[in-house]
């Protein structure tokens, strides 16, 4: 997305901010996990600062991910709706100043994390709790609080928002290509090719925005009911039987979550064009390259 043929699209500045955002909370979330399982050994537990870190990192570039998708919907929605004002003072420069007030804003909302875990010590034993909440209060905040907070403002509104966007895009563009029909057919001029190129583009980008969201609405969703359901009660695990079913619905609430932000890189390739076309040519450049690095010898 960052080659030069992607460079003129603002598209391209949301999707790659996307992608690292996703990446950050798979190397940050999910590698932890893996590592933690197959090894016991345990990121957080390094030291005070690598646990606030890293919990941070990984509420913050979740959250900072469905914004982004959020704010590539209503640059798409403008485009379509308000064409001639967008052009003006929509442009690649635009995209990164919305990015990056997304990426802070959330970064310095979320800050609070930072405050309220580290570790601990039980009292008068004095023995250290690693990675814990340091307050019974903030612990409360964090586990009946928090999830309806995440729920709302990073699940429910942003569905809203994506759902009214792409359907009217969805719309808008469908109008437009019945419009054209009606019309008799005229011969190609510079003009017609320019319009009928971005129409291909808009309907090219319009599918990766369903594909996205749907994806985001079946793979965050039983995450957010997740937490939403320990939040209302489900931590009460009074037998062994119990605490299995509870882990499964954790492993597979969070398995579910984290499949979104690594499969977001397939839809590209299987919805976007321009993208799968950048992709094999930067690998049928990279073979050439390795190929006239090491020529082949005879005799």
């Amino acid at each position: 997305m960052s080659r030069k043929p992607q460079r003129s699209s603002k598209a391209a500045v949301y999707l790659i901010g996307l992608a690292v955002a996703d990446t950050c909370a798979l190397y940050s979330g999910l590698l932890r996990h893996f590592v933690r399982k197959v090894t016991g050994w345990d990121f957080r537990h390094i030291s005070e600062v690598s646990c606030k870190i890293n919990i941070w990192l990984v509420y913050a570039s979740l959250d900072i991910s469905v914004w982004i998708l959020v704010a590539l919907t209503i640059e798409r929605f403008l485009s379509v709706f308000f064409q001639h004002p967008v052009k003006i003072y929509c442009s690649r420069m635009s995209s990164k100043v919305a990015v990056t007030c997304i990426v802070i804003s959330i970064l310095v909302l979320d800050t609070h994390i930072l405050y309220g875990y580290g570790d601990s010590l039980t009292g008068d034993t004095q023995l250290k709790n690693l990675c814990t909440a340091i307050s019974d209060n903030y612990n409360s905040f964090f586990i009946y609080d928090y999830p309806w907070i995440e729920f709302c403002f990073h699940f429910v509104i942003p569905i809203i928002v994506l759902t009214i966007g792409n359907f009217s895009i969805g719309a808008k563009v469908l109008l437009v290509r019945r419009s054209l029909r009606r019309f008799p057919r005229q011969p190609y001029n510079d003009r017609l090719l320019r319009a009928t190129s971005r129409r291909g583009r808009l309907s090219r980008l319009t599918v990766t925005l369903f594909a996205l969201t749907l994806v985001f609405m079946f793979t965050e969703a039983p995450c957010k009911v997740f937490y939403i359901l320990k939040a209302l009660g489900l931590k009460h695990i009074d037998t062994t039987a119990d605490a299995g079913v509870f882990n499964i619905m954790y492993t597979t609430a969070n398995l579910s979550m984290y499949v979104n932000k690594s499969i977001n890189f397939i839809l590209y390739c299987f919805t976007g064009s321009r993208f799968r076309h950048e992709l094999m040519s930067m690998f049928k450049k990279q073979k050439t390259r390795t190929n006239t690095t090491n020529p082949v010898r005879e005799g």
